[in-house]
């Protein structure tokens, strides 16, 4: 029992800072992402921007790039790694 109140002891303060330091800049993420940054006074715009990026041709564009980018990449890289190992 002592062992398990010891090991507690010792891992709680590393999860409490880990996950604040984890949760805090995920909660000021979330609540930036549906307001307007750029005005003096912030109104919320819920999904409106994500809605936008969505819909803009060079998001898009960027995504399969970089998927295309990426199959390639393991298309090469698998086979190479297991030749070589």
């Amino acid at each position: 029992m002592a062992s398990r109140k010891l090991l507690i002891g010792l891992l709680l303060p590393a999860i409490l800072v880990t996950g604040f330091t984890g949760i805090t800049p995920m909660i000021a993420l979330l609540n930036y992402c549906v307001q307007t940054p750029f005005e003096l006074r912030t109104t919320f715009v819920g999904l409106g921007h994500f809605r936008a990026m969505f819909h803009d041709y060079r998001f898009t564009d960027a995504v399969f790039r970089s998927l295309a980018f990426a199959a390639i990449a393991l298309a090469i890289e698998i086979p190479l790694g297991l030749g070589l190992a």
